[in-house]
């Protein structure tokens, strides 16, 4: 999420601190920074980064190296270094700019966040990640220091999410579990802040094979996002995340209400909103590759799977697997009139002359993934003076 921009009155105080500067000098700042800004507005991050490093570099003989302005404006340009992954260059932009900013404000102080946010980015080594996990304890500890739950609970959520975008997921949990408890303190059960935070929820739920617990958040993430009359992502997600979460568990009867309330808003004929790989010794999935299996059923109003058979096969001593896999997906049954009906000649592909058997057989993961890519990060423009 990108933050509203700065207002003009930015621009004065930094003239009012700058007498002794040059007027070309300090227009030519002032010009890349609002460079920096509009491209920031619109989601240019090629232009934001040609503009924050000159806004960086005249800043710096403006204010001096080892001001605080000239440290503010190099977290923005370090920032744009990190997220097109230049870590390298972003870690010698940021070097000595904390103790600058540490110089100026307390070790608690707020103004600290940005700094520690940037370089746990750009010191963060998948192999060696406690350096990088040090300067997010840091963030953790100031806004723990701070009386506002959602203030805190939104940075622990965007301690968990940069981590996720910087190949750090399996850092995640405690972050995202110190989120979920700032918002329940606090937030209503339709607040889509909270809703995203069951959501997460659920999701580690799942990763502990605790499909009880993830089926408990699921339904309460439901709350805040179920609107009645549409369908937003958010709620889609959470409806297919307990389809499969309620089908593994052999619970088909109570999934059917998430999989008739998909059938009414999709378009089409059914779709598939569970689905299983096929279930191959080893032999048989190199025996699958580049080959596929076409399969034709019924799909009844409650999206179970009949009378399946098979259409066509380029491997045929793997036809029984198939059949035996489509007869436990289910599918969003087509709607008539307001009403969920069953629809004959559907058919399915198992397609393995482009999409690996590993990615297939992935399908749950991929599922988890999407959902947990709901929430985003945000990043501070600076200078605030």
């Amino acid at each position: 999420m990108i933050r509203n921009l700065l207002t003009l009155s930015v621009f004065v105080m930094l003239s009012c601190q700058l007498p002794f500067a040059g007027a070309d000098r300090k227009a030519d700042f002032q010009e890349a920074y609002q460079s920096y800004q509009r491209a920031m507005g619109i989601g240019d991050t090629v232009a934001a980064m040609k503009a924050a490093e000159k806004a960086y570099k005249l800043g710096s003989k403006l204010y001096g190296k080892k001001s605080v302005n000239a440290a503010k404006l190099a977290i923005n340009y370090a920032g744009l270094l990190s997220d097109s992954r230049e870590h390298k260059k972003a870690k010698r932009v940021l070097k000595g700019k904390l103790a600058v900013m540490e110089e100026r404000y307390d070790e608690h102080a707020v103004d600290l966040i940005a700094p520690l946010m940037e370089l746990a980015k750009a010191e963060f080594n998948p192999k060696k990640p406690q350096k990088s996990l040090a300067y997010f304890e840091r963030v953790a500890s100031i806004v723990s220091k701070q009386d506002n739950a959602v203030f805190l609970a939104s940075k622990h959520e965007e301690i968990a999410n940069t981590l996720i975008r910087i190949g750090g997921r399996q850092h995640t949990r405690p972050y995202f579990e110190a989120a979920h408890h700032g918002y329940a303190s606090v937030l209503q059960p339709e607040d889509t802040r909270l809703g995203k935070s069951l959501m997460q929820m659920g999701l580690i739920a799942l990763q502990d094979n605790n499909f009880k617990a993830a089926t408990e958040y699921l339904n309460d993430a439901l709350t805040s996002f179920d609107r009645g009359g549409s369908m937003n992502a958010s709620e889609r997600t959470v409806r297919e995340l307990l389809i499969s979460v309620l089908s593994h568990e052999n619970r088909h009867e109570e999934a059917t209400a998430h999989v008739q309330a998909l059938g009414e808003f999709t378009e089409g004929p059914p779709s598939p909103v569970y689905t299983v790989p096929l279930d191959l010794e080893p032999k048989q999935v190199r025996k699958m590759r580049g080959n596929a299996i076409v399969v034709g059923f019924k799909v009844d109003s409650q999206g179970f799977v009949s009378s399946p058979h098979i259409l066509n096969s380029s491997v045929e001593g793997l036809n029984a697997a198939a059949l035996a896999a489509i007869s436990q997906f289910r599918f969003a049954p087509r709607f008539v009139g307001g009403k969920p009906v069953a629809t004959t000649n559907v058919d399915y592909t198992f397609d393995f002359r482009e999409q690996s058997s590993i990615e297939q057989a992935k399908e749950w993961g991929g599922l988890m993934h999407r959902a947990t890519s709901c929430c985003g990060g945000s990043r501070q423009i600076y200078p605030r003076m």
